[in-house]
């Protein structure tokens, strides 16, 4: 019986094998020069699967089974030198690269720009009234009273003694927009310290009476009071309820539409707190929204808490310790301390009455 022929290999097909062999080393150098470099993952991934593709396309070329473990090995140094060369750090400077800042937790200052700018922060004066509280008795001599009459004035003055208004306060408040995409006010608060009224001096000086964008209350008997809407008259002044409160309403923010602001966008807050039966110590919380982010920016008064005090219990002033009459309750123009009736009440010594 004839011996049976050996069937010849077929011979490799150059062209695959050219063609494999610049596919392998194009993807070995991208994937080294990506590692080098720092690119992106997913280019890594991809010079990686070249290589493969080409490895692949030069073992199906060869189509020899006995020759394949050894390109099997071979591969796999080349891609083990390839990772190992990809991990190691390049720099041109030769320098150590310092580890990356920790990000900033919500209670810390970001470096970054915030969303908006506050641009004033004003206590107007009382339309009606100026009364104010202090925590303990002044004592002012006539000639303090003098000079408080004489300064141009008269709330810095006593405000710098102590004191603290009494009831209501009015706060002008301008905020910008100050992201290069919008921000939406998304909430606004009070938060607020409160303990028992004032009852040191009372001083309270009637006098003879600006329209602004947004009208915003804060009832500071409820502790941390979001800002409400204020009940207004067709004149636009707020409108008050039997015992002098001004009437709040709902939640400001929502009840308004979205209040956005561009890039340098002002919107001017006419800020009205008030307070019955607590002294507050409180600033104003503003929440915004911009790219997704909810930020918050506090606003004080240069530095300080606002503050506010609701009236010592008594009639006609019993719970207070001393009170001073100024403007229309003298006859005479000027600053006088009261006198205590026996029940413990307070009347001006020279009445305009």
């Amino acid at each position: 019986m004839p011996a049976r022929k050996k069937r010849p290999a077929p011979k490799p097909k150059t062209g695959r094998i050219v063609g494999g062999g610049i596919l392998a080393v194009t993807g070995i150098g991208g994937f080294l020069w990506a590692g080098i470099a720092d690119w992106s993952p997913v280019l890594r991934v991809v010079f990686a699967g070249a290589a493969l593709t080409g490895i692949g396309l030069i073992i199906y070329a060869l189509k020899d089974q006995r020759r394949i473990p050894v390109v099997i090995a071979n591969v796999g140094l080349i891609c083990a030198g390839a990772a190992g060369l990809a991990a190691v750090p390049f720099d041109s400077d030769d320098k150590p690269v310092p580890p990356p800042s920790p990000s900033p937790s919500p209670s810390q200052t970001s470096s970054r720009q915030p969303p908006i700018k506050v641009d004033l922060v004003r206590i107007e004066p009382n339309d009606d009234s100026n009364v104010w509280a202090t925590r303990e008795p002044l004592a002012l001599t006539p000639a303090q009273l003098r000079e408080w009459d004489a300064a141009e004035d008269d709330d810095a003055w006593i405000l710098a003694k102590g004191g603290v208004y009494v009831g209501q306060t009015e706060t002008r408040i301008v905020i910008k927009g100050n992201h290069v995409t919008p921000v939406t006010l998304v909430g606004m608060r009070a938060i607020s310290t409160c303990e028992e009224p004032l009852n040191g001096s009372y001083l309270t000086n009637p006098n003879q009476g600006i329209t602004e964008i947004a009208k915003v209350g804060f009832d500071l008997d409820r502790p941390n009071p979001e800002a409400a809407s204020v009940v207004v008259d067709e004149l636009g002044h707020p409108v008050e309820d039997e015992e002098g409160k001004i009437e709040m309403r709902g939640v400001f923010l929502k009840e308004a539409k979205d209040v956005r602001l561009e890039k340098d966008e002002p919107v001017t807050f006419r800020v009205y707190a008030q307070v019955t039966r607590f002294y507050c110590t409180y600033v104003i919380r503003i929440e915004t929204l911009s790219n997704g982010e909810i930020s918050q920016t506090t606003i004080d008064n240069n530095g300080q808490p606002f503050r506010l005090t609701g009236h010592a219990k008594g009639a006609d002033f019993a719970g207070y310790r001393d009170v001073y009459f100024g403007g229309l309750w003298n006859k005479s123009v000027g600053w006088a301390r009261g006198k205590r009736t026996a029940d413990g009440r307070w009347q001006p010594r020279n009445p305009a009455w």
